[in-house]
């Protein structure tokens, strides 16, 4: 997860900035609505966690096709959560994808001895994608912009992460990081 909190932590700094210098006034959300936010972030990090603890026992390839599924997920859960139903040209789309992963990674799949806990991992990413999806949806539906639902799903993501982050890995890193006159940061300069 040291990986994941990095990309997190840098993601959410750039965004954080980006929105402060174009649209500090799209930072607002409704009291109401933090919960949902929350709830997505949450749901991020489970992506995250689950897709690496996946690496972990299975291939990247098939963790990846696995993940993929999610526009399935997105669907089965709008039509039960939402009665939404997805058009036939969705449905094709989704099944002409499927069948393009297969054929990208299907042939090294061949012969591959699978651990389940590996796959249940893949399959529980592609699930918190999918809601990570639908959060957008929502958070689109309720007026706010893709920034503003990004970065406060990252930042609960990133703050959620932390118990699972080797912090003496992170400091290490920024230890080491490099400077224009080739000399490195230290915390003792």
């Amino acid at each position: 997860m040291d990986i994941a909190f990095i990309r997190l932590f840098v993601a959410a700094a750039v965004l954080s900035i980006i929105i402060l210098l174009k649209s500090r006034g799209s930072l607002r959300v409704e009291r109401r609505d933090i919960k949902y936010l929350i709830i997505f972030g949450v749901f991020k990090f489970l992506m995250d966690y689950t897709f690496n603890e996946s690496l972990n026992d299975i291939p990247v390839n098939l963790a990846t096709l696995l993940q993929n599924t999610a526009p399935y997920f997105v669907i089965i859960i709008s039509y039960f959560a939402f009665r939404n139903r997805a058009s036939r040209m969705a449905l094709i789309a989704i099944m002409m994808g499927s069948f393009g992963c297969v054929l990208i990674s299907g042939r090294s799949l061949l012969g591959l001895d699978t651990d389940v806990v590996g796959l249940i991992f893949a399959l529980i990413s592609a699930l918190s994608l999918s809601m990570y999806y639908i959060g957008s949806d929502l958070s689109d539906r309720k007026g706010y912009s893709p920034g503003t639902y990004l970065l406060y799903v990252l930042l609960v993501a990133m703050i959620v992460s932390i118990p699972f982050t080797d912090m003496g890995f992170i400091a290490s890193c920024i230890h080491w990081i490099p400077m224009s006159s080739g000399t490195h940061w230290s915390s003792a300069s």
